[in-house]
């Protein structure tokens, strides 16, 4: 393994803000380009294609239920299909707005039923902190409702807050019920560097990318516009929609230069409300180099591929 694999691997897995506060100050394009390059090294999934690119939304507050009907609308436009990862509690809540992502033909991804760790609905239970079996009773219990009012059957997971509550233990519930996937991890904590890996349990995992500027934190809407910054008090790493589509292009334009997989998570309400849809017109204008997946899409190709017949 080369110096700078293992050394990556060591930056990628330490705890220290040494390396996160450092990084993101000194060299983060850098970092990002060096991760893209080393997920790149694997065997190609995407087709001909130079990219593979996931694009996922996570509807966990009620203003992003009612952005659903104007997001469904923008990805229709633009021929675009995504993996919404949905809460039971809004389902209950919301049935008709959450059945709508369905019959538009997006997939459905369980988020578990109250999202622990929830602002507003469950503020002080954290996932990575209940039982394991509280923990299945959260992933099945949504996974009953998504059944009940979506009328589809879920073949993935997202971890509430994603590597920050992420736990293992994850994976042997999603065997037992039949699932194949999670969406779970930040691409530098995982082995691949980002790219779709398998783990324990026959269980995919499928990273979720990085901000350029920022490598350490999920490149989404929530950092973008609403997360504080140290020591100044204001919200936002990126505040206007022109400097969030820019580093949506980069982000994408790293995957293509190295053959890697770019895997995006937004919020519903700040795609619509910040007009995020230039990244959507982005997209199109690189079709020609990118395999978009949703997913459940995704999963299909990769257990084929892994295959040794395939």
């Amino acid at each position: 393994m080369e110096l700078r694999h293992k050394l990556m691997q060591s930056i990628g897995r330490s705890s220290s803000p040494l390396w996160s506060y450092g990084i993101s100050l000194v060299c983060p394009g850098l970092y990002t380009s060096e991760l893209h390059r080393l997920a790149g090294q694997h065997v190609s999934l995407w087709n001909g294609k130079r990219c593979g690119f996931s694009l996922s939304f996570d509807v966990d507050f009620e203003e992003d239920v009612r952005a659903l009907p104007a997001l469904v609308e923008l990805l229709e436009q633009h021929g675009v299909r995504a993996s919404f990862a949905v809460v039971g509690i809004l389902v209950d809540k919301f049935p008709a707005e959450h059945k709508l992502l369905a019959d538009a033909g997006h997939e459905i991804v369980n988020h578990t039923y109250s999202h622990p760790n929830h602002i507003l609905l469950t503020p002080n239970r954290y996932f990575d902190k209940i039982t394991v079996q509280e923990q299945e009773v959260e992933i099945q219990r949504c996974d009953e409702v998504i059944r009940k009012y979506i009328g589809v059957s879920p073949v993935g997971f997202r971890t509430p807050h994603f590597g920050n509550q992420y736990a293992t233990s994850i994976y042997e519930i999603l065997g037992k019920i039949g699932y194949l996937y999670s969406s779970s991890t930040v691409a530098p904590h995982t082995p691949s560097f980002g790219y779709p890996f398998m783990e324990r349990e026959g269980i995919w995992e499928f990273p979720v990318g990085t901000c350029p500027d920022h490598p350490f934190t999920t490149f989404d809407s929530w950092h973008a516009f609403h997360r504080k910054l140290p020591f100044t008090g204001q919200t936002g790493w990126h505040r206007s929609a022109a400097s969030f589509n820019k580093l949506f292009t980069r982000l994408v334009q790293f995957g293509i230069d190295n053959g890697s997989y770019v895997n995006l998570y937004l919020d519903p309400q700040d795609f619509v409300k910040a007009d995020l849809g230039k990244g959507l017109r982005y997209l199109q204008k690189r079709e020609s180099e990118l395999r978009i997946l949703a997913y459940d899409e995704l999963v299909k190709q990769i257990s084929a591929k892994a295959k040794p017949d395939a």
